[in-house]
């Protein structure tokens, strides 16, 4: 346990302003969105907004030659956000809000699982990680469904750890 009862508030407070710092920094805009599936996903969110063409399939995957596809709620969900300001900002914003989220649910479930100070070091070291810097000015469907993922593990972890059942 650490010594003050309100220091790993104060740590992670300091450890996600330099993550959203170090984010941001990141964002090139006007080419923040260079890449295929960011573009892409960029101007079907857009075209929700601006034309009010609604598609009926998702992003490209891996099962999509196999007549499966992807559901088409990631984009709506994109255009949701770009109903406010309509921008390429906007997104590079949502992805970095999602990516400080997913860095208190890691926060959260690794206090519950293993205590403050693997939970603080867990953090740091994820949200420190230049691979995952790099992803702020990317958004991508599997970059914004980090935070919805590890959200069902600390759910599933809180069931099982108090006894909840479901069903």
């Amino acid at each position: 346990m650490l010594p003050d009862k309100n220091l790993p508030k104060i740590l992670l407070s300091i450890i996600l302003l330099i993550c959203l710092l170090l984010r941001v920094s990141q964002i090139d805009y006007p080419f923040a969105f260079k890449w295929g599936d960011g573009e892409r996903d960029t101007l079907v969110a857009n075209h929700i907004v601006s034309y009010q063409e609604y598609p009926l399939i998702g992003p490209h995957g891996l099962l999509s030659e196999k007549g499966l596809h992807n559901s088409p709620f990631y984009y709506y969900f994109l255009a949701f956000f770009l109903y406010f300001y309509n921008s390429p900002i906007t997104l590079a914003l949502l992805n970095i809000s999602l990516q400080l989220l997913t860095l208190v649910i890691l926060y959260l479930l690794g206090k519950n699982l293993f205590g403050e100070k693997v939970a603080l070091l867990s953090t740091l070291l994820f949200g420190l990680n230049p691979h995952l810097i790099s992803q702020s000015e990317y958004i991508w469907q599997p970059y914004v469904s980090q935070p919805f993922g590890l959200t069902s593990f600390y759910l599933l972890f809180l069931a099982f750890s108090k006894k909840i059942i479901f069903f």
